[in-house]
């Protein structure tokens, strides 16, 4: 059959990347070994072969003109990784010339680096904490990943990773021009770091122009009833930030749909008169709240929602995984000491609230809750991460209902909380009985019963315990390398 491409297409040589491996999902350390295979087409003559592994972030923001009709897009992308092959040259065909029906080989090995180089981000930052986030690896990150639409992803961000393999001929010597690309070729892959120290988190209380902050780890809630909206005193609601939530590699088989995270909340009840009862906690509903931040300049502090409102190149999108609710026991209350540190104490805008409530009747008492919040682990669920363009962070809602003598309040907190890769399997199930629901849009998840607070709390020094062990064995591991004679990775330029 006769060939109906154009003479140049029909003589262009044919380009593959082969990876040694199925899986093209990689993690921090990891060697990418493969190869890329040329089939001449015609006698070809070329100048220079050159395989790279890249890593490119791409945004688009809509700045919606106010011109009828009139679409205005702004776009931005940066090659913040680009890692090249060297002694390609020692594998060339002699005088440099593609011979027609010949195929060549030209084998390839990477390390995915921990690290981007200091050139990657040289924007103005606002600390040196913001500047080591956005130095580290980030995720792969993309829409579509391996063919399933990813909601919490919007279509304006893009990160990929790729093998990038290109034949390059120059026009003529000493002319100064770009040289011709002859033939190209990429092969994508998924890159999931593993970053061990945990990333900055802003938990101001006001940001920007006096906006609330994006987390709330602390509310006070006056407690009011009747028509006459007598008072019984003030709930101060705290909850501290969770532990790392680690994810497991996509390619390891896990029976884990949830992943159960502790929150540990603490109240106290500053009440006008001795015979009012503290209040129960009826009811605690959670959900995950993803946000994608991105901007077409360059993020020099950690990104909040209301950025938007001072930047016009700058946006935010939200989703939420389904919600789940837990019935705690009864809480048990305490006298508070108000000599001892251990205390829920206070803060001025409480003392405000409280202080004409109290009287030599009143008296305050504390109660801890730990509270088992469960999250839906999606397959294309990626690590928190910062980077000069686009930023991805999850809070965690928690809303804790409360109810004493008739009068019931709602107190809503926002805890931030980080996600992490890990090879090691974290996990931790809190098994109970009917006193955690989940949307009907999800299956049931625990099995057992964890039905006291003890039991719970042996749990939460496990789950500690076996960080203190991981972070020994790390230590043990890294020494014992420092001395052993292992073969150092492949020698390789990295260019900003």
């Amino acid at each position: 059959m006769r060939s109906i491409l154009p003479p140049a297409m029909a003589r262009k040589p044919k380009m593959e990347v082969h990876l040694e491996r199925d899986s093209n999902e990689f993690t921090t350390g990891d060697r990418i070994h493969g190869k890329v295979v040329i089939e001449a087409q015609a006698e070809t003559y070329f100048d220079n072969i050159e395989i790279k592994l890249m890593g490119q972030s791409k945004t688009f923001v809509d700045l919606m003109s106010a011109l009828p009709g009139h679409q205005e897009i702004t776009k931005s992308s940066q090659t913040f990784l680009t890692l090249r092959q060297p002694g390609l040259k020692s594998r060339y065909p002699l005088d440099r010339t593609l011979q027609r029906g010949t195929t060549y080989e030209f084998p390839f090995e990477f390390v995915v680096p921990k690290r981007l180089v200091d050139g990657s981000c040289g924007h103005q930052i606002a600390s040196t904490a913001i500047r080591e986030a956005h130095l580290a690896l980030p995720p792969s990150f993309s829409r579509h990943d391996g063919g399933d639409v990813d909601a919490t992803v919007p279509e304006t961000t893009i990160i990929n990773y790729g093998i990038s393999a290109t034949i390059f001929k120059s026009k003529k010597p000493n002319a100064g021009k770009e040289p011709t690309t002859l033939a190209t070729a990429w092969r994508e892959i998924l890159v999931v770091p593993c970053v061990d120290a945990t990333l900055p988190t802003n938990l101001n209380k006001t940001t920007r122009g006096g906006a609330p902050s994006d987390h709330c780890l602390r509310l006070v809630k006056k407690m009011n009833k009747g028509i006459i909206r007598s008072s019984l005193g003030t709930v101060t609601v705290e909850a501290t930030q969770p532990k790392r939530l680690k994810l497991k590699r996509r390619d390891e088989e896990s029976n884990h749909r949830f992943c159960t995270v502790p929150v540990n909340v603490m109240l106290r009840f500053d009440n006008k008169s001795r015979t009012t009862e503290a209040p129960q906690v009826s009811k605690i509903t959670s959900r995950l709240e993803v946000n994608t931040f991105y901007t077409t300049s360059n993020h020099q502090d950690l990104p909040q929602k209301n950025d938007s409102v001072y930047d016009r190149n700058r946006r935010v999108y939200t989703k939420h995984l389904p919600s789940t609710s837990f019935t705690p026991e009864k809480v048990v209350w305490a006298i508070a000491n108000t000599q001892s540190k251990d205390d829920l104490n206070p803060e001025p805008t409480h003392l405000e609230i409280a202080g004409s409530l109290l009287t030599s009747k009143s008296s305050s008492q504390t109660a801890t809750l730990l509270v088992p919040v469960s999250i839906p682990i999606l397959a294309t669920l990626v690590p928190t991460f910062h980077t000069c363009l686009i930023s991805r962070t999850y809070i965690l809602e928690t809303s804790i209902k409360l109810t004493s003598q008739g009068c019931t309040r709602t107190a809503n907190l926002r805890l931030p909380l980080q996600i992490s890769a890990d090879m090691d399997d974290h996990f931790i199930d809190f098994p109970t009985s009917e006193n955690i629901t989940v949307d009907a849009m999800l299956p049931g998840y625990f099995d057992g019963g964890y039905t006291n607070q003890t039991n719970m709390d042996r749990a939460y020094e496990e789950l500690a315990a076996r960080d203190m062990e991981d972070e020994l064995l790390s230590q043990q591991l890294a020494s014992s390398l420092a001395c052993a004679d292992s073969p150092p990775p492949p020698a390789y330029c990295v260019y900003a």
